[in-house]
């Protein structure tokens, strides 16, 4: 059995060979220009990685059950609505959400 030194020490060497490994690129390659596979990743990956999460958040939604599809679809207009009008992921996303979630309360 752990004492509690034992798990202090084992927490504090996580801690910092964890911090180490989010720190190294930019310690290691802050002089570097990204090489080019990088530079599609930044472009590509955020894209991708919403597509993603509406699919799967999209998937179960009944669209031919008419009062339960009325939030889904309210949230993703308005939230599509204000990311083209505002350009803001934050503003967008919240406003999307805080809709469906008080419609969902009410229907």
């Amino acid at each position: 059995m752990l004492n509690m030194t034992q798990v202090v020490i084992a927490t504090c060497i996580a801690a910092a060979v964890t911090v180490f490994t989010r720190a190294a690129p930019f310690l290691f390659f802050k002089n570097r220009p990204p090489s080019p596979g990088i530079t599609c990743m930044q472009r590509y990956i955020p894209p991708m990685t919403m597509t993603i999460l509406v699919v799967y958040c999209l998937k179960d939604v009944g669209w031919r059950q008419i009062p339960h599809a009325v939030p889904a679809a309210a949230g993703v207009i308005v939230t599509a609505a204000l990311h083209i009008w505002k350009r803001n992921p934050l503003i967008s996303i919240f406003s999307g959400t805080a809709l469906y979630m008080i419609l969902m309360r009410v229907m």
